[in-house]
């Protein structure tokens, strides 16, 4: 018979290499496919089909988000989404509170720094060239990709800090906020430290969510009412 010693070293060996493996899967999903191929794929292609090569990247990118953590979907995303449906008016509540101070920060940025993001052009862009695949990316497509990446694979799926979730919240709250000024970053423009704040209270706030409530589809609901708001504010 195995030992109650052994069985649980198996079962956190197996738990470790599929939380490894889920991170590799996540990492050329997200890193390597949709933020280097798609953005080499994309500056190559006229400007007028780059919309549409952008959408066909991040489809191709939400379609293996989903794959990856399609034990969740087999699992708990029915339970989580009627979860959802009973606490409505809290994530309505919730998601305008984030807004409101996604408005403030954005002023406050706009009040000191007159030059916009890399990111929030681009968004721009898309919006002038076709807002309905602006609708379709930024409220459709990316809540997913992202909450799954960034909460369901970083924060939940890695054994890294796992005892130390505030830590750990920062950490990816830091990272979360740095993807969205990438270009910023690089540079070292002022204008990313003051933009990832907004970003990182957005991820904080929700993470915090995320780890009381375990409930993905909650965040994925709060990411995607803000993403509405801006889109409509836009």
């Amino acid at each position: 018979m195995i030992s109650k010693k052994k069985a649980n070293y198996m079962v956190t060996n197996y738990t470790m290499t599929k939380g490894f493996s889920i991170l590799c899967k996540a990492l050329i999903i997200y890193i390597l496919f949709y933020f280097i191929i798609g953005a080499v794929l994309i500056s190559v292609v006229p400007d007028d089909l780059s919309v549409y090569l952008r959408l066909t990247v991040t489809c191709i990118t939400f379609i293996g988000m989903i794959f990856i953590s399609k034990d969740y979907f087999k699992n708990k995303f029915v339970n989580d989404s009627m979860d959802v449906m009973d606490n409505s008016l809290k994530l309505a509540i919730i998601s305008f509170a984030l807004v409101m101070v996604n408005s403030f920060l954005t002023h406050i940025n706009e009040s000191m720094i007159t030059a916009s993001t890399y990111n929030n052009d681009l968004i721009k862009k898309i919006y002038i060239d076709s807002p309905v695949i602006l609708g379709i990316i930024s409220i459709a497509l990316l809540p997913f990709i992202e909450e799954i990446f960034f909460k369901y694979v970083l924060f939940k799926n890695t054994d890294c800090l796992k005892k130390h979730w505030i830590i750990k919240t920062l950490i990816i709250g830091l990272l979360f906020a740095s993807v969205h000024c990438a270009s910023e970053v690089i540079k070292l423009d002022i204008t990313a430290f003051i933009c990832m704040f907004n970003y990182f209270i957005f991820y904080v706030a929700t993470n915090i969510i995320y780890h009381k409530k375990e409930n993905l589809m909650m965040v994925v609901i709060i990411h995607m009412l803000i993403n509405i708001c801006a889109v409509v504010l836009m």
